[in-house]
């Protein structure tokens, strides 16, 4: 199902002339990704978030 949803996200955004579909991937998800012309890509950017619980 996942895959069919996928597929239909880059059928839809090819439609719409999108430059491309950004997103990020967990582990369990990587290997579809990839299958599907997903490419890991390199970023200067790092991952952050601020928790209210775990201060």
């Amino acid at each position: 199902m996942a895959k069919k949803l996928i597929e239909k996200l880059i059928e839809d955004a090819s439609y719409m002339n999108l430059n491309y579909i950004e997103l990020n991937s967990t582990k369990e998800g990587y290997e579809l990704y990839n299958k599907l012309g997903f490419k890991e890509i390199k970023t200067n950017y790092v991952p952050m978030k601020y928790d209210f619980n775990n201060k």
